[in-house]
């Protein structure tokens, strides 16, 4: 499934983590080393199982892991609004 980051999100990476501010709610958000490669990957154009995949093969996880963790992160920035499902 595709997924593009909201226009109202900027987003900053220091030292392997991810900052994200929505601009719309004045509200600052944080990821781990791995969300921010994921965030890193939407990104870059990959989706979600394009993202996977390259996370599978970049850190020590199992897929099953891997997907349980990324269905709840994808839920929730979804939910908040820093992730909109299906456009390009």
């Amino acid at each position: 499934m595709k997924f593009s980051i909201s226009e109202d999100v900027v987003c900053e990476v220091a030292e392997g983590e991810a900052v994200l501010l929505d601009l719309k709610r004045g509200v600052y958000y944080s990821l781990d080393p791995v969300g921010s490669r994921f965030w890193e990957l939407l990104r870059a154009g990959s989706d979600l199982d394009a993202a996977r995949e390259r996370l599978l093969a970049e850190y020590d996880v199992t897929p099953d892991q891997l997907g349980r963790d990324l269905e709840r992160l994808v839920a929730d920035l979804a939910q908040r609004g820093l992730l909109q499902p299906g456009r390009p």
